[in-house]
């Protein structure tokens, strides 16, 4: 049963400071205390996975001296938690939920919901959440928002999850705010509104969130939300991707080489491209491949354009599978693979490629002519949009 939201909350808050402070209980608050947490909004801690280890010895040292404090079991069963020490951890965990810290709650809910450490127990762990949550615990409002979202230990409630994850945005905390920005933007568990995405991921920008930089620069070069802005978009993907997010290391690329809000210089990049490709982007092997078929920003050559091309088709990139057919075609490395390739794009939708191998079969080109196959590939790219095979279509028919 969830306990009474006003007695949590007077628990929490009774708990959350000593009734005597020693310099070993200072030097494991300020390795292990979290800003979220009453008396301690001053840390500049967001969570422990950085900082577990360093917290584990002082905090020790402090529950040695108070071993019934709450707090101190909290910190230190915390610390064992983030560094993989279930054993000595949950315990300390179970206590001090017991005793009502919020901190602790939220620690052992989240546990029990992914069965990290403990014998999964989604009920329970959402209960834990909800006690924590009812107490203004940011993080477990965070965590109780999951709960709702994927039905853990509770019936899935888009709209309950989007209560919980604007209330711990209130609340300051990043991923939190993203979250919302991500529940305006699709409209899930609330009306679609861009200009709310757009305000929370910007928020959560602000607090130095790559997944949210990332995002909020979409919006802003789209004009979504609010008036275009190349520049500020350029400045949100290059803070992302200082922190190494690969899709926004792929649009500033873009955008170098278009000299789109930021300087142009498609040598930087194609380097970008390269960075991204690495972290496997089929959308930054596609636009290397580009620019290495044309000799932009890199020199021309046509066999690192089809190793990229391939790279990217591969990773499912359909615009690059009827590329890469084009340049099997034109320069005559081989006809049979550039219609195996063209035919994938097309299967995939791409109406470009549903009309290119309308033509293929058309003509014959790696592949024995068949006017029916071309006939109906040039009806679906005709039906897809594509102009060009709208008028492959009228003129096969006569």
């Amino acid at each position: 049963m969830r306990p009474n939201a006003t007695i949590a909350a007077l628990l929490a808050a009774f708990c959350s400071t000593p009734a005597w402070a020693t310099p070993a209980f200072d030097e494991c608050a300020v390795n292990a205390a979290i800003r979220y947490e009453a008396g301690f909004e001053q840390s500049t801690l967001e969570t422990l996975d950085n900082s577990a280890y360093a917290a584990i010895e002082p905090c020790r040292a402090a529950l040695d001296e108070d071993p019934q404090s709450a707090q101190l079991q909290t910190w230190l069963g915390a610390a064992y938690l983030a560094s993989g020490d279930f054993e000595q951890g949950v315990p300390l965990i179970e206590a001090a939920a017991t005793a009502g810290n919020a901190r602790a709650m939220q620690v052992l809910g989240d546990a029990l919901v992914l069965g990290e450490g403990v014998t999964a127990d989604p009920k329970r762990g959402t209960a834990m959440l909800q006690a924590a949550a009812d107490a203004g615990f940011a993080p477990a409002m965070l965590g109780l928002g999951y709960s709702y979202e994927f039905g853990d230990g509770v019936a899935a409630d888009l709209t309950a999850a989007f209560k919980w994850y604007a209330m711990a945005a209130e609340l300051g905390m990043p991923r939190a705010a993203f979250l919302t920005g991500n529940a305006y933007a699709s409209g899930r568990g609330v009306g679609q509104d861009d200009a709310g995405a757009l305000h929370w991921w910007l928020s959560a920008a602000d607090a130095g969130l790559a997944a949210a930089q990332y995002a909020a620069g979409q919006f802003v070069l789209e004009g979504r939300g609010g008036p275009a802005d190349p520049a500020k978009a350029g400045e949100l993907f290059g803070r992302a991707a200082e922190q190494n997010h690969r899709d926004a290391i792929v649009a500033l690329a873009f955008m170098r080489d278009q000299g789109l809000g930021v300087e142009a210089d498609s040598e930087l990049a194609a380097s970008d491209f390269e960075q991204a490709i690495q972290q496997q982007s089929a959308v930054a092997a596609f636009d290397l491949a580009l620019m290495y078929e044309v000799g932009h920003g890199v020199p021309r050559d046509a066999i690192r354009a089809q190793e990229l091309y391939i790279e990217a088709a591969s990773g499912g990139e359909m615009r690059a599978a009827n590329n890469l057919a084009l340049l099997m075609l034109n320069n005559g490395f081989d006809p049979t693979g550039a219609f195996e390739w063209m035919e994938k794009a097309a299967k995939a939708g791409n109406a470009a490629a549903m009309n290119n191998l309308g033509r293929m079969y058309e003509l014959g080109l790696g592949i024995a002519a068949d006017p029916a196959a071309a006939l109906s590939w040039y009806e679906g790219s005709s039906s897809a949009g594509y102009a060009l095979g709208a008028s492959n279509l009228s003129r096969l028919r006569g």
